[in-house]
C-alpha cells in the first residue's frame, strides 16, 4: 500500500529478495488462544504458535518502545483472525493463518520512525546497518502499522532506500531484510 511521501501513514509491502527466485517463504500457522492478529503484523511465536511481537500502545498517535534489538521474530501475518480462549475463531472455526515467514527471502518495506520527524529520513540511517522497530497506533485501536525505528543494532537490516520517497522526507521508506541470528529470528 503506497504512502504519502513525508506523511506518517501506514505503509508495508513485502517482496522477495534479489536472488531469491521471486517468491518469499510461506506456512500456514496455528494461531495462539485469545489473539487478534491483522495482515501485516510481525508476529513471533509461543509454544509453536503465532502471537503479535509488539502489543499495540494504549494511547491514540502513539509510538511503542522499540523492539529492543533481540526481539524473537517469526513473520509477517498474510490474514487477520481473532481468536478466543479456545484458540479458535468464533465465526468461521479457523485457528491457522498464513505467514511469510522471516529468512533471506523476505524482505519488507516500511516507514522510518523518529519522535522527531525530521530525523525520520533515509539519510538518518546507515545502509547494511541494523534496526529495531517500533509499533504506532494511530487515532484509534483499530489505525496502526509498523515502522523502523532510528534505534540501532536491532532485528533489521537496512538493505535498500526506497524510490517511493525522498532521501529527505520525514518518515521516509525503507527496505529491510531481517538479520539471520538464531537470537531473534526463530523457526
Amino acid at each position: 500500500m503506497p504512502g504519502a511521501p513525508g506523511a506518517l501513514d501506514k505503509v508495508i509491502r513485502l517482496r522477495p529478495s534479489q536472488g531469491s527466485g521471486g517468491a518469499f517463504n510461506q506456512k500456514e500457522e496455528q494461531v495462539a488462544n485469545s489473539q487478534t492478529i491483522r495482515y501485516g503484523d510481525i508476529v513471533s511465536l509461543s509454544s509453536g504458535k503465532v502471537q503479535q511481537s509488539i502489543a499495540l500502545p494504549g494511547s491514540n498517535n502513539t509510538a511503542s518502545s522499540a523492539s529492543g534489538g533481540t526481539l524473537p521474530i517469526y513473520g509477517i501475518a498474510l490474514a487477520d483472525i481473532a481468536t478466543n480462549s479456545a484458540g479458535t475463531e468464533a465465526s468461521t472455526g479457523r485457528n491457522t493463518i498464513p505467514v511469510a515467514v522471516f529468512d533471506s527471502n523476505l524482505e519488507l518495506l516500511v516507514r522510518i520512525y523518529n519522535a522527531t520527524p525530521s530525523s525520520s529520513t533515509q539519510a538518518a540511517l546507515s545502509l547494511g546497518t541494523t534496526y529495531q522497530f517500533v509499533r504506532y497506533r494511530g487515532a484509534d485501536a483499530n489505525t496502526w502499522w509498523y515502522m523502523v525505528s532510528t534505534t540501532s543494532t536491532g532485528e533489521f537490516k537496512f538493505v535498500e532506500a526506497s524510490a517511493e520517497s525522498q532521501t529527505s522526507d520525514n518518515y521516509g521508506m525503507v527496505w529491510l531484510r531481517t538479520i539471520l541470528s538464531d537470537t531473534v529470528r526463530q523457526g
